[in-house]
């Protein structure tokens, strides 16, 4: 967008703060001044101030109004409890008003946050993750290729702060004995982060790892990025929809997320009406809004909340990743339950599942999907499906 473009849009959103907005969007009551008998408070009379400052830098120097319009955007929040998800929604629902773009919406309300360094990365299609350490800020784009960026030591201190407090935010206290995180960053249906970040005991300096998900990829664009032939790639989804349990294994970074997403994007797309039990604690699985689903960002200790749902009738049981013996108790209920059951499982084999299974007593009849990596791409190197022999991807 042009800068023209946002000097309309700043002006719009300063209306939209001053004249639309009720109180419920803003700490500060600066919507009760049209009545006489109202006088502002010190802290109300400043916030108007502040919005009339930021107008006049743009009468003054007509530059740079993406940045103003940024800075406004973040002196808006919710009303009462505040907490990361609430200033997210908030947020982005008034910057989608004013933009009228999805997309330049949520890079925005990143911005708002203080996470520009993210917002900037939205463009750059191939970066995938961000780290963040003591000694500088990396990206990992596709093809494994690692790159620093060049980033000042007084911005990388920033970068850190700000991922900490926005941990807080998040619901995470961060002390001696809880020294990790993870959580996720969710801006509409366009751009989902996840923030994992360790601090000291558990690590000397803080290390930050986002992943970016942008959207779901779809078959067609898997296959263009070589992870297997269209054909290969519709044969999985074609047993998929025939009933099939799936487990999809591989190594961290492999791309198992990702092609459930794509997997669940087309038996949604062919049946709508289908009802889904979710278990995502990392938040990565993307379903449309029209989808009847349950999602639980935890299993620890809702295992039997999690059987009770499952018996009030039929659908899909998704897994976003098989670890502790909660996750597999989960599996279990659901394969006892008759329900259909995908979901992916850190391992370089059939075999190295097959094995876990048998230690938590599943009995597992489905399909299994092996991705790996070929030289520096993604592929899948095995299928096996209930009837057919193990068959060997080129």
């Amino acid at each position: 967008m042009s800068e023209k473009d946002y000097s309309t849009y700043l002006t719009k959103l300063c209306y939209i703060i001053t004249r639309c907005l009720d109180c419920e969007l803003f700490p500060c009551n600066i919507f009760r001044i049209g009545n006489d008998d109202v006088e502002l408070s010190r802290k109300e009379y400043s916030c108007l101030r502040e919005i009339a400052n930021l107008l006049e830098i743009t009468r003054k120097y007509s530059r740079d109004y993406k940045s103003l319009f940024c800075e406004l955007l973040s002196r808006i929040m919710p009303k009462g409890l505040i907490t990361l998800e609430k200033i997210i929604n908030t947020r982005y629902i008034i910057a989608r008003t004013c933009l009228e773009d999805d997309y330049e919406a949520a890079k925005c309300v990143l911005e708002s946050i203080g996470l520009k360094i993210i917002s900037e990365l939205l463009d750059v299609e191939d970066v995938e993750d961000l780290y963040v350490t003591g000694r500088g800020v990396y990206v990992v784009k596709r093809g494994l290729i690692i790159e620093p960026l060049d980033v000042k030591r007084r911005e990388l201190s920033k970068i850190i702060k700000r991922f900490i407090e926005l941990t807080f935010l998040a619901g995470h206290d961060l002390n001696f004995d809880n020294p990790s995180a993870l959580y996720s960053i969710n801006i509409g249906n366009i751009v989902r982060l996840r923030v994992s970040i360790d601090v000291w005991p558990c690590t000397e300096d803080a290390i930050i790892h986002v992943r970016i998900h942008r959207r779901p990829l779809t078959l067609t664009e898997l296959a263009k990025l070589n992870l297997a032939s269209q054909t290969v790639l519709k044969k999985i989804v074609k047993r998929v929809k025939e009933g099939d349990n799936l487990i999809i294994i591989g190594p961290p970074g492999s791309g198992k997320t990702t092609l459930l997403n794509a997997i669940l994007l087309e038996v949604v797309n062919d049946n709508p009406n289908v009802k889904i039990v979710c278990v995502d604690e990392a938040d990565e699985i993307w379903l449309p809004d029209n989808v009847l689903f349950l999602k639980y960002r935890s299993v620890y200790g809702r295992v039997r909340e999690i059987e009770k749902v499952l018996h009030r009738g039929g659908g899909m049981l998704v897994i976003g990743e098989l670890r502790e013996r909660e996750h597999y108790e989960a599996f279990r209920i659901g394969l006892r339950s008759g329900l259909q059951v995908l979901a992916t499982v850190h391992g370089k084999s059939i075999n190295d599942v097959l094995s876990k299974f048998e230690s938590y007593g599943i009995d597992y009849e489905g399909s299994y999907v092996v991705l790996g990596f070929v030289g520096s791409l993604r592929r899948i190197v095995q299928v096996s499906v209930p009837v057919d022999s193990i068959v060997k991807l080129s």
